[in-house]
């Protein structure tokens, strides 16, 4: 089987419902990069919603943590679970939340709440 016949195959079963760049198919090929182009931007901006919404979950939750980390130092964030205080911290200190994954995260008493976040 040749090369194109390979990628055209993969396009039809991760694309099933656009149409084929074959011999037959009366689209140009501007038109079908422009399907192609659209059909991607749409499933960009879908799994990009669900990034944003739940980052805005994740910083919405009222229980404040604190994230103790011996490199990065300490910070006050929003946490429903230990790793969303680590994913929040993480998110502040512009690291990736693996390399913060043996931080100490401790639930904050409303008491002792002195800094909004």
């Amino acid at each position: 089987m040749a090369g194109s016949d390979l990628a055209r195959r993969d396009r039809r079963r991760e694309w099933p419902n656009l149409p084929d760049r074959g011999t037959d198919n009366p689209r140009s090929e501007e038109e079908l990069d422009t399907v192609y182009a659209e059909r991607w931007q749409r499933t960009w901006r879908r799994y990009l919603g669900g990034y944003r919404r739940g980052k805005k979950e994740r910083w919405a939750f009222p229980v404040k943590a604190l994230v103790r980390h011996p490199k990065y130092g300490e910070i006050q964030v929003p946490g429903a679970s230990k790793y969303a205080a680590i994913l929040c911290a993480a998110e502040q200190w512009g690291c990736k939340f693996l390399d913060i994954h043996d931080a100490e995260v401790w639930a904050i008493p409303e008491t002792e709440k002195n800094e909004p976040v």
